[in-house]
C-alpha cells in the first residue's frame, strides 16, 4: 500500500479559464483537493499543469510538480490521456485521480475509497453517485430515445449508477495496457449528491458553496 499515488490534473484552460484557482467560499478550488489530498495512508501526491500559477497555490503542500506537455494541455486532452503519460513517467503500483472539481469531497471519502478498492482486490474503482430516474439519448432526427426507461415508483426501481468525477483509482498496468483512468475489474465507490458537486461554471460553484456552507 505505500506505493500509492494521488494524482490532481489541473489544467490552466479546463471549462473556462482558470477555473482551478476560481474562488469558492474565499478559497481557491484547487485547495480543495489539495487538503483532501492530505489522508493518512502512506501516499505521494503529485500535481500536473500547465500553469504556474496552480504551482504558486501548492507551495505550502508537499506535492510532486508536473509541468504537463502542452498536447495534455488543450481541450482534446482527457483525463485518460493524463494518466497514460503519469502512469507512463511516475512509477507507482496504483494511481488515484483527483480532479479539482470536486471540492465537497473529503480526506474521508479517498480513504474509504482507497480501502474499498484494495478489500476488494480490484483492478480499478470509479466514484459515482445514485440515479433511479429514466436516461433518454437524442438521435440525429432529434428524436429521444431510452437508454434507461423506468416504469415503476421510483422506490421499487433498481438503481444505475453515475460517474460524479470525484475518484478514480486504478493499478499501473491497466492504465498503461488500456489507456484508460479505470477499466478491468471496477467497482464503484457511492457518493452522496451533495459531496459530488462536479464544478464546471458559477451555477456549480454556488451549488457547491451551499453544501460546504450545510455542512460547516
Amino acid at each position: 500500500m505505500n506505493n500509492l499515488l494521488l494524482v490532481i490534473p489541473a489544467r490552466k484552460g479546463s471549462s473556462f479559464h482558470r477555473k482551478n484557482l476560481k474562488l469558492l467560499s474565499g478559497i481557491p478550488l484547487i485547495r480543495y483537493t489539495l487538503e483532501a489530498s492530505k489522508i493518512a495512508l502512506p501516499h505521494s501526491t503529485l500535481v500536473t499543469t500547465d500553469d504556474p500559477y496552480i504551482f504558486d497555490e501548492c507551495l505550502s503542500y508537499n506535492i510532486i510538480p508536473d509541468t504537463r506537455p502542452e498536447n495534455l494541455a488543450d481541450d482534446k486532452a482527457t483525463l485518460d490521456h493524463v494518466m497514460f503519460y503519469i502512469a507512463t513517467n511516475y512509477i507507482y503500483d496504483t494511481y488515484v485521480c483527483l480532479p479539482p472539481t470536486s471540492p465537497n469531497r473529503t480526506k474521508s471519502h479517498i480513504e474509504e475509497a482507497i480501502k474499498k478498492f484494495y478489500d476488494n482486490k480490484a483492478d480499478s474503482l470509479i466514484s459515482v453517485t445514485e440515479e433511479r430516474k429514466s436516461i433518454w439519448s437524442c438521435d440525429e432526427d432529434n428524436f429521444i430515445r431510452p437508454l434507461i426507461e423506468r416504469t415503476k415508483n421510483r422506490q421499487q426501481e433498481n438503481p444505475c449508477y453515475i460517474s460524479n468525477g470525484a475518484i478514480f483509482i486504478s493499478k499501473r498496468e491497466l492504465i498503461l495496457k488500456n489507456h484508460k483512468k479505470a477499466s478491468g475489474r471496477t467497482i464503484l465507490y457511492l457518493m452522496d449528491n451533495e459531496s459530488s458537486v462536479d464544478v464546471h461554471n458559477e451555477q456549480d460553484i454556488r451549488l457547491a458553496e451551499f453544501y460546504l456552507k450545510v455542512k460547516s
